[in-house]
């Protein structure tokens, strides 16, 4: 990674990680339909981020179950493709009983985010 990506990164740590926290509070279990709004809500986090990165085509792609979030740039032709899969929801948190903390109230702890 080059020192500009470093640096620009570091610079804005904290903003990054408390980004990150807002998604993370948000309880997207898709196995269970008690969670389904925090479900919604986790994919309009993640639609809105797209948009406010720049991405040009943002859109939910409906396949059965719950939708992929789907964002595409297509703003340097011949350049070479960059793809990020991940996924927007999380294992149930139960048992509670083991969580140090509420599960979808993020902690740093010893450097690290839980």
């Amino acid at each position: 990674m080059s020192d500009a990506v470093v640096g620009h990164l570091l610079a804005r740590k904290e903003e990054i990680l408390e980004r990150l926290k807002s998604l993370l509070r948000l309880p997207s279990v898709s196995t269970d339909p008690a969670y389904a709004e925090g479900m919604r809500a986790a994919r309009e986090f993640l639609l809105a981020r797209l948009r406010e990165i720049g991405m040009q085509d943002v859109r939910l792609l409906e396949a059965g179950g719950q939708p992929a979030v789907y964002g595409a740039w297509t703003g340097a032709p011949g350049r070479p493709t960059l793809i990020i899969y991940g996924h927007y929801d999380v294992q149930p948190p139960d048992p509670l009983e083991l969580w140090q903390t509420p599960p979808f109230e993020p902690s740093v702890r010893d450097g690290r985010l839980y």
